[in-house]
């Protein structure tokens, strides 16, 4: 199973600049675009704000044409105030868990991790965390992305014990 998390890029300010309303028409254009992206067999919801997660059940190699097809097609869909395309754009972060059952709370802080990742190298990407740092598997996918022209990047990394939210 693979957990991808999608955050809409710049949608503080697109709500500052143009308001809550057309803030609203932004996360419909992207549930829209969404609806049409992903399978039957893909869950999507929101985690509140501009913050989306969906489940796909397979691995990081399927997963990321879905990521791929909401990405480009969210960034064609376009929104228009008064005549004005806004530059709508998303960032996402994968996950891969190939236990029977998955560590949900390891593939989202993995996914999370990736999807800070994708906007501090600039948005409107998606980066694929590998369950294996340094793996053959990661370095080869890596090449691959960067041949096929996607915008992502893979990342590998293992959560350290100080990555675990503070309880209390």
């Amino acid at each position: 199973v693979t957990l991808l998390m999608f955050d809409l890029d710049k949608f503080k300010s697109i709500n500052d600049r143009f308001g809550h309303a057309i803030g609203d028409s932004v996360l419909r254009v992207f549930a829209q675009v969404a609806r049409t992206s992903m399978r039957a067999t893909d869950i999507l919801g929101r985690l509140g704000g501009e913050e989306f997660v969906a489940m796909v059940p397979e691995p990081m190699e399927g997963a990321v044409h879905v990521a791929e097809r909401l990405r480009a097609g969210f960034e064609a869909a376009g929104v228009i105030v008064d005549g004005l395309a806004i530059g709508a754009t998303v960032s996402s972060g994968l996950a891969t868990s190939y236990r029977v059952e998955p560590d949900i709370d390891s593939l989202l802080l993995r996914a999370d991790t990736a999807l800070y990742r994708a906007k501090n190298e600039g948005r409107n990407r998606f980066i694929c965390a590998d369950e294996e740092p340094g793996s053959e598997q990661a370095r080869g996918k890596s090449q691959a992305a960067k041949a096929g022209g996607l915008k992502r990047r893979w990342v590998a990394r293992r959560p350290k014990a100080d990555d675990a939210p503070a309880t209390g």
